[in-house]
């Protein structure tokens, strides 16, 4: 359904069936504040099994931020499911696009009308989507084994800056950063989940994830037009992949 949709915003509720313990889903940017009151995901459910992890993956795929957890009312983020003496959590909301500046609240309901809890979500439809609310926190891959690397390059360039008047902008310690981390940072390759996903559906999908990180960036219609072009492509070449696989399956 979510690779079907052609929308830039979606949001999936209900029994996913998994266990994605403290998993954060995408990071909300301190922007959100108003919103989530909860920028690290407080969970009481820590376990995480394989359906957990494939949440969590399509989580990563599809910029999903995962709402348990987040909300001034369901900050504790409490068991959504109970059934006899066990108790996990199973049950999510998940956002993407413009439903960040939307979602005003969301709590798991106390009532047992079944094993699994109800999840009440408050929605402001007034609120005007703003491309800037929702901005993706850049992520850059840890490595362990270069920690004092890394160290080594921010203090050399702390030292260097001692001898300037004016103290770093947020833009040239974000810079120091980058050139520090950039021993850890490998060239990411895709994974074929699915049979027919290919390089060319690999190379498709990360240009539909440029030009929405862009579209989000700068707010301009272009820009937006120009990413829901390539997310359609995308999709459609996914579509059309996976019936051609399937077919042949089918001849076989």
């Amino acid at each position: 359904m979510i690779q079907e949709s052609t929308s830039s915003s979606v949001m999936v509720v209900g029994d996913l069936n998994a266990r994605i313990g403290t998993h954060q889903g995408t990071p909300v940017s301190k922007d959100h504040a108003g919103k989530f009151e909860m920028l690290i995901r407080a969970a009481k459910d820590i376990k995480v099994d394989t359906n957990g992890k494939n949440v969590i993956e399509m989580c990563e795929d599809n910029s999903f931020t995962v709402l348990n957890g987040r909300t001034q009312s369901g900050g504790d983020e409490s068991y959504t499911f109970k059934g006899g003496q066990a108790v996990s959590t199973i049950d999510y909301c998940l956002i993407n696009g413009m439903w960040h500046n939307r979602i005003d609240d969301m709590q798991v309901v106390p009532e047992t009308f079944s094993d699994h809890l109800p999840l009440a979500i408050q929605i402001d439809l007034r609120a005007q989507p703003n491309p800037h609310d929702n901005k993706l926190l850049p992520k850059l891959q840890w490595n362990d084994r270069y920690r004092q690397q890394y160290r080594a390059q921010l203090e050399q360039k702390s030292e260097r800056q001692d001898c300037q008047p004016e103290a770093p902008n947020i833009e040239t310690l974000t810079n120091w950063i980058k050139i520090a981390a950039a021993c850890m940072q490998k060239p990411t390759h895709y994974t074929r989940k699915q049979p027919w996903f290919d390089s060319e559906c690999h190379r498709a999908r990360q240009r539909s994830m440029i030009t929405w990180k862009r579209s989000l960036h700068t707010g301009n219609a272009d820009e937006k037009r120009e990413y829901q072009e390539a997310n359609t492509a995308f999709k459609t070449m996914c579509r059309k992949k996976r019936t051609t696989t399937i077919g042949i399956w089918s001849l076989k």
